[in-house]
């Protein structure tokens, strides 16, 4: 198991790297969307989804188009990396909490004022 440190380090790694991936993604991505043709319902497409399948279709067809333009693909990535650096940190804390409540239950037991911790099911003396 990595220590805290270490596994601050992977978080701030993950983090530069997913937003320098977005930026090129979106970089790339939009060069290559202004060459090609626009893509996309025309509005009698759109009228006739809405009477076969509802507003609904017609809306989720939206989010999905909103999805795979390049900013929608560069969010997704930058979104997904900051999740990934956000829990590598969370857990580096909660590794340091731990080690710091590891060394304050030894220097209790050291001074003869083990307590005992109910939550483990040791019982309180």
């Amino acid at each position: 198991m990595a220590d805290a440190p270490q596994l601050r380090l992977y978080g701030y790694v993950t983090l530069v790297c997913g937003l320098l991936l977005a930026a090129i993604v979106f970089l790339w991505q939009s060069q290559a969307s202004t060459l090609a043709d626009g893509t996309g319902f025309t509005r009698g497409q759109e009228h006739q989804m809405k009477m076969l399948m509802g507003p609904l279709a017609v809306a989720m067809s939206g989010w999905a188009d909103a999805l795979t333009s390049p900013a929608g693909e560069a969010i997704v990535i930058a979104v997904f990396a900051a999740f990934v650096a956000y829990m590598c940190f969370r857990h580096a804390r909660f590794q340091e909490e731990e080690e710091h409540a590891l060394l304050v239950s030894g220097e209790e037991r050291e001074h003869g004022q083990d307590q005992g911790h109910p939550a483990r099911g040791e019982p309180r003396q």
